[in-house]
């Protein structure tokens, strides 16, 4: 009788959990499906933006590199924000 009566619990308990990942998965489904269409317009804003900036940049003369990435990467790297670091191990700008 306790035999059956573990059996019964662990049957039980198993079609519960297994109810539950049923359960979740139409959600999953939906939340990947929003993630997608969240990419879809982040590149699409993504690609409004560069062309408003480029056509304000090219109307005022700024020039290209003033909006791409590696230019502000060369300005970061550039001598005048470059970093020494002492024998302690903290950054003392230089």
């Amino acid at each position: 009788m306790i035999i059956q009566n573990l059996a019964d619990a662990t049957i039980s308990s198993l079609l519960n959990t297994w109810g539950g990942v049923i359960g979740f998965i139409p959600s999953l489904i939906g939340a990947l499906i929003i993630l997608i269409i969240g990419l879809i317009v982040a590149a699409g804003l993504k690609s409004l933006v560069e062309r408003i900036l480029s056509a304000v940049g090219s109307r005022y003369g700024w020039p290209k590199r003033a909006f791409s990435v590696s230019g502000r990467s060369r300005r970061l790297h550039s001598k005048h924000y470059r970093c020494r670091i002492d024998n302690a191990g903290n950054g003392i700008g230089g």
